[in-house]
């Protein structure tokens, strides 16, 4: 390819979420057209697990367990049976904990 094809394949597949603010440019990585047409049900599959994941669905049937590591970043996006006051408090407690041990680290 051409620097002007180069650039126009670039445009095309640079994907950006704005929100997160991350960028992946996928403009050089070989596939077909067709290929993500292919992932397309894949992919939809992948956000709607993953936003009920984030509303408190059982991620491990065996275990009764629902996914929470992201609501130690996010409280506020705990699943409603989860309030966010207390996943703050621990994660302000923890917070502390480790200063603690990283000025104690120090002497």
């Amino acid at each position: 390819m051409d620097a002007p094809e180069l650039w126009k394949c670039y445009q095309q597949y640079l994907c950006r979420v704005d929100s997160l603010n991350p960028a992946l440019d996928i403009s050089r990585m070989h596939f077909d057209e067709r290929f993500l047409a292919s992932m397309e049900p894949a992919v939809q599959r992948a956000f709607a697990d993953m936003d009920a994941l984030e509303s408190g669905a059982i991620a491990n049937p065996d275990e009764k367990r629902m996914v929470g590591h992201y609501w130690l970043r996010a409280p506020q996006t705990a699943a409603p049976r989860w309030p966010a006051a207390p996943i703050q408090a621990r994660r302000c407690s923890r917070a502390s904990e480790d200063e603690v041990g990283f000025r104690a680290s120090l002497r």
